[in-house]
């Protein structure tokens, strides 16, 4: 399911694009979720990686499109922006937070259908690989992308993921081996996507949401290498 984001302080612009996306073709066998916000910073507030893409409207009080993106890239490197406005010379700063596309109000169903495949190519670049774990009722497949860290608790991983915490009885090297590369201990406790994490800070690893996870002292000087060599 792609999951979608129109955060637009006008409700008769967000309802119109609603309505446009609920009625293009492009998604195909895709479902789509589409959740609407009159404000940035209601948008912002306790952001969890859930989105796919968000449709931004740039001019809006308080805190205009722009200024949100930049926050909200810094709290999802992943996420698709588009910009959504009355004047096409609005979004010409649109590559400072790698904006995938813009759409001038009011929204044609052809000019989105056009930025829909980008959106969606992009959307499937983000899903990768995918690992399947049992968990209490049966099995469940659980894309690289969306996987924050693994937690060691006893005998059991838990996932913590953008999309909620699964639960798990394997060896950390199985799974270890079955994640490869972009994936890191920084203790024998916990295995971190390096492309989720937002900084490495003193000895702990901070992900998006502020939470902190130590660094084990045996593991730092790997731990940070491999993050730098991440992110290039």
């Amino acid at each position: 399911m792609i999951k979608i984001a129109i955060v637009d302080d006008k409700a008769s612009d967000a309802k119109h694009l609603k309505e446009v996306l609920a009625s293009s073709s492009s998604f195909g066998d895709e479902q789509s979720q589409i959740d609407t916000y009159s404000r940035a910073l209601d948008f912002l507030d306790n952001y969890a990686k859930m989105y796919d893409v968000v449709f931004m409207d740039i001019d809006m009080p308080v805190m205009n499109g722009l200024e949100a993106s930049q926050k909200l890239r810094s709290l999802d490197p992943k996420i698709s922006i588009v910009f959504v406005t009355n004047y096409a010379s609005l979004a010409i700063n649109g590559y400072s937070v790698s904006a995938i596309d813009f759409l001038v109000k009011p929204v044609t169903q052809g000019d989105l259908d056009v930025c829909l495949q980008k959106v969606i190519r992009h959307y499937h670049e983000n899903q990768g690989e995918k690992v399947v774990i049992h968990i209490k009722h049966g099995y469940k497949a659980i894309a690289k992308s969306d996987i924050l860290y693994i937690e060691v608790i006893k005998h059991d991983l838990t996932f913590h993921c953008a999309s909620g915490t699964y639960t798990t009885r394997m060896p950390m090297k199985e799974i270890e081996a079955k994640l490869g590369k972009g994936f890191c201990k920084c203790s024998n406790s916990f295995l971190v996507n390096l492309s989720a994490l937002d900084s490495v800070v003193g000895d702990d690893v901070v992900m998006p949401n502020g939470e902190r996870l130590p660094i084990a002292r045996s593991k730092k000087k790997s731990f940070t290498e491999a993050f730098l060599s991440s992110i290039g």
